[in-house]
């Protein structure tokens, strides 16, 4: 009996199980293979970079990592299922949800958000580390949004900018860990400004006050400690990336960005002129002279020659015969400002430079000053002292008494350690 035909498939047939309509990749497929493919070397190169290639950012490998995976689930399958409140998303789709929830996670790690606040009476602020960091102004703050990567050196600054325009309020030791401590932590770090005692408060915590200028010791100043302690320590964590060899701007254009309204192009001109050396110390102080009025100049010059004498104390002479009276008259008035930033710049240096001219140069400027700049001025004989010849020394002491009659107990110190040096 020949076979019978098989009947037709009936259209009411049962459907088929989850397990039949369960996606099955067809390895045939040429957009199968490659797609495994493609996804396979992201995964790899994600972590090759993580693990061998420190110098690209780590958001980057874990963008291709996370990439990768993505390709290989999504061409495996659509079997993912993610319920959530009563919403049921399965598929690529559900494969895309988690990835999504994972590259969150992982942005929110290499990522944080800095909010300034109290910035009725400020212009503009600006954030730098090796390079400037963009940020924007929301009119009751304005907001910093940080890569991890960004933040490659030990203190970066901060220049907030007045309305009235310089004097500029530059806090040069924001130190690296106050910002890492944000990464992670899915909430803003938040900072305030207080313009009347031009402090910054919450760096490093609620709570803790710093004030502007450079770094003393080993980081940021607290506003209840003396502000102008060890000058000849503060920190100037800035990258030195240009040399003499390489440095293609010349002194006068170096100069002219002194002046600068970018907070980087400032850095930069000051880091250059630092590093021409002997050659630039005579055109700083022409500059000064011709704009001793202007707060970007004189931070600019005593900031480069600050650098530049720290790095290369054995030149200390020659930089002393470069500068003339009038010269070591206008840094000693610095030593003596009342903006903390300028003064611990100055008396830095003049206490590195050693040069015994510099007291009597103080000497026009110390009973006009205010008590930390009295201070300063102490500061800078005590480096002075040394190199006073025999025949000079009485006078010197002369001085210094002077001083001491009328200075307060901490100045006081100073002076008689100065004293000290002459005998």
């Amino acid at each position: 009996m020949p076979d019978e035909a098989k009947p037709a498939e009936s259209a009411d047939k049962p459907p088929e199980t989850k397990e039949a309509q369960a996606y099955k990749p067809n390895w045939t497929e040429p957009v199968f293979r490659y797609g495994i493919l493609v996804g396979m070397l992201f995964t790899f190169a994600g972590l090759m970079i993580q693990s061998f290639v420190p110098a690209i950012p780590q958001l980057s490998s874990s963008l291709l990592l996370v990439s990768g995976l993505g390709i290989v689930f999504g061409a495996f399958g659509a079997n993912a299922v993610v319920k959530t409140k009563g919403i049921i998303v399965g598929g690529v789709a559900a494969i895309a949800l988690i990835f999504f929830l994972v590259f969150q996670n992982i942005i929110q790690k290499e990522i944080v958000v800095l909010r300034i606040s109290g910035n009725e009476d400020i212009d503009n602020v600006q954030l730098l580390a090796s390079e400037r960091i963009p940020g924007s102004d929301r009119d009751d703050y304005f907001e910093f949004r940080l890569f991890r990567d960004e933040i490659d050196v030990a203190n970066l600054i901060l220049s907030l900018t007045p309305p009235e325009g310089p004097p500029d309020i530059e806090f040069h030791c924001i130190p690296k860990k106050a910002l890492i401590e944000g990464f992670g932590r899915g909430e803003r770090l938040v900072w305030r400004f207080h313009r009347d005692t031009e402090t910054l408060e919450g760096v490093g915590g609620a709570g803790v006050v710093i004030a502007k200028g450079p770094c003393t010791g080993t980081g940021p100043v607290p506003v209840d400690t003396p502000p102008d302690d060890r000058p000849g320590f503060t920190l100037l964590d800035w990258p030195w990336s240009i040399t003499p060899a390489f440095a293609a701007p010349s002194i006068p254009a170096m100069l002219a960005d002194l002046e600068s309204n970018d907070v980087a192009e400032r850095r930069d001109a000051r880091q250059a002129l630092a590093a021409q050396g002997l050659a630039a110390v005579e055109p700083m102080m022409r500059y000064w002279a011709a704009k001793p009025d202007v707060y970007r100049v004189r931070l600019g010059v005593s900031v480069a020659l600050t650098e530049f004498l720290r790095r290369h104390k054995n030149e200390r002479k020659q930089v002393s015969r470069i500068l003339q009276v009038v010269d070591l008259q206008a840094l000693t008035e610095a030593a003596a400002d009342k903006d903390r930033t300028l003064r611990v710049y100055a008396s830095e240096f003049l206490y590195d430079l050693g040069d015994p001219r510099s007291i009597a140069a103080a000497d026009r400027v110390f009973f006009r000053s205010t008590e930390n700049g009295q201070y300063n001025l102490a500061l800078v004989a005590v480096g002075s002292v040394g190199d006073v010849a025999v025949p000079d020394r009485r006078d010197t002491a002369r001085i210094l008494n002077g001083w001491r009659a009328r200075a307060a107990a901490k100045t006081r110190a100073l002076i008689d350690k100065a004293l000290g040096g002459l005998r």
